[in-house]
């Protein structure tokens, strides 16, 4: 893999009468995996690329810096400036380009009466016309993304400019970035680093997890332990992935995508045609109320205040290590029904599972079972506990002994090289306040519960519950599992086979696995079958549901 890591540094200098926004490229850095290669100074247009012995090239060339003129007054005014960053390869399965910043706002370089002032990144997507005063945004336009509102910067966020499945010819990638003033800003230099880098694909493409087969990932991550970094398609952040001791693969790091975004079946966790409810009706006073989903697919708005209702979708996205919360990586709060876009709003039973969620396509959020036989056969998050710490004779009650559960790096328990899977105590919340963190390890499973209720993996420093019950209107954490199984094979996932093209897929019945071909149309097992279990039920086999 070859990297080509761009820094741009984005000038913002409001002046009492007249603002200025000047574009300027201070460095870019050139590295072959994790070696350093080269360091440059820019200041104006220039193309910097690296070959590999193979011949292999990647290329990306910067615009001169650009200046934009505001002039502020109390109404605010709105202006912009368009860079294209062109990225050139030869690699056969082309590259992908993507940006980040360690902080989301304009920051002011001198400080006035003891503070820094700051112009924030938008909290949510805009037109120009509603944007806000006092606040940046940028839309991307390349072959891969075309945003039609500006959009936030999120800091540490790794957000998608461009990917390209073959070959390309300086392919371009135009950035705009939008600011809109008021004379109540303090007038003085504010800046932001904004990074590029751009990578080369490798083939089988894994770059995206909505791209993700049980094929793609068994040869990414053979053994056990091992792991691979994968993006979500919808904003570009990263996560890593583990193959864990169940033989699954699962994120290692909780899902982060933030409140506010639009979610389509090409890259979510939904079917086709699946809208999520806007309205509800109160079982109490029969009025008709929103759930906190928009029209056309969208999810609530971060929001703190909330995780007060069963009914209705809450998300809090907080960054990272606030509200008490200590350890890295603590992210986004779900409830239950946004964790499941609605979809498990109206299941009453106990161990039903919701049919869809908020994870990119292809994954899913684990399954969960209350009793014993149950959890054996269908609970993801038991099959994965008792590999870490959870009493195998209980699905969920404390293990006979202090848990050797694996949640974080820093505890006594003995996963095993490179086999942790990473679950964080990182709290949860309720009527808008936190609670239990670096404590409480919460996470959504798909499964409802009776009534209003749903269950989670809980988890603290002494006890493991793979099966807890909780209101569904908390806010707790959320991970997403590639479900490689024969029983979750789709026709849409057969039809992306090539002829003769192979898959490997496993049994959820009784974890044995199987090669499958694509053979004159059809999709064959090339193995006899090989079952153990006795159980079988209509989510697992082919039977009647009576």
């Amino acid at each position: 893999m070859k990297v080509i890591q761009n820094k741009l540094t984005k000038t913002l200098i409001i002046l009492p009468i007249f603002g200025i926004i000047i574009l300027s490229f201070l460095y870019i850095n050139i590295y072959i995996n994790i070696t350093l290669a080269n360091s440059h100074a820019i200041n104006d247009t220039d193309s910097y690329s690296f070959n590999l012995a193979d011949a292999t090239n990647l290329s990306i060339s910067l615009p001169a810096p650009e200046t934009l003129t505001l002039t502020p007054s109390a109404k605010g005014v709105f202006g912009s400036k368009s860079i294209a960053v062109g990225v050139s390869t030869n690699n056969p399965y082309g590259y992908t380009l993507t940006m980040s910043a360690a902080s989301s706002s304009l920051s002011r370089s001198a400080a006035v009466g003891g503070v820094t002032p700051t112009i924030p990144a938008l909290e949510t997507a805009v037109s120009e016309a509603d944007f806000p005063n006092n606040y940046w945004g940028f839309k991307r336009t390349s072959t891969a993304v075309a945003d039609t509102n500006y959009q936030p910067m999120l800091a540490n966020h790794s957000v998608l400019v461009n990917n390209t499945s073959a070959n390309a010819d300086s392919s371009s990638s135009t950035i705009t970035f939008g600011v809109k003033l008021s004379n109540e800003t303090p007038s003085g230099d504010y800046s932001i680093n904004i990074d590029f880098l751009a990578v080369t694909n490798v083939a089988p493409n894994l770059y995206y997890m909505q791209d993700a087969t049980s094929t793609s990932l068994a040869a990414a991550m053979p053994n056990v332990g091992d792991t691979t970094v994968l993006y979500d398609r919808r904003d570009g952040q990263e996560y890593t992935i583990a193959k864990l001791k169940d033989g699954k693969y699962w994120m290692t790091k909780n899902l982060n995508l933030a409140g506010g975004t639009v979610l389509t079946s090409d890259d979510t966790d939904m079917a086709p045609g699946y809208t999520m409810p806007t309205t509800y009706v109160d079982p109490e006073t029969g009025a008709t109320l929103p759930t906190g989903f928009g029209e056309g697919n969208v999810l609530p708005s971060s929001n703190k205040t909330g995780f007060d209702n069963d009914y209705k979708a809450f998300i809090y996205n907080t960054g990272n290590n606030t509200d008490t919360c200590t350890d890295p990586g603590c992210y986004s709060y779900y409830s239950y029904n946004a964790a499941t876009l609605g979809s498990g709003m109206d299941i009453s039973s106990d161990n039903t599972d919701a049919p869809y969620s908020v994870c990119p396509k292809g994954w899913k959020l684990p399954t969960s079972r209350s009793t014993l036989e149950l959890a054996k056969i269908g609970s993801d998050f038991y099959q994965m506990a008792i590999h870490y710490g959870l009493n195998p004779a209980d699905a969920n009650e404390n293990p006979d002994n202090s848990p050797t559960f694996c949640s974080l790096a820093g505890d006594s328990g003995d996963c095993g090289n490179k086999t942790i899977p990473n679950f964080l105590r990182a709290g949860y919340y309720l009527s808008s306040a936190f609670y239990g963190g670096s404590t409480d390890g919460i996470y959504w499973s798909l499964t409802a519960s009776g009534g209003i209720s749903a269950r989670n993996l809980h988890f603290t420093s002494g006890d493991i519950y793979s099966a807890y019950n909780a209101n569904r209107r908390y806010g707790f954490t959320v991970r997403c599992l590639f479900d490689a199984t024969m029983q979750n094979f789709s026709q849409e996932d057969a039809n992306s086979l090539a002829e003769f093209e192979s898959e490997t897929l496993v049994d959820s019945r009784d974890g044995n696995t199987y090669t499958v071909k694509k053979i004159n149309g059809n999709v064959w097992m090339t193995q006899n079958l090989r079952f153990t279990g006795t159980t079988l039920t209509p989510a697992d086999s082919n039977v009647a549901s009576d």
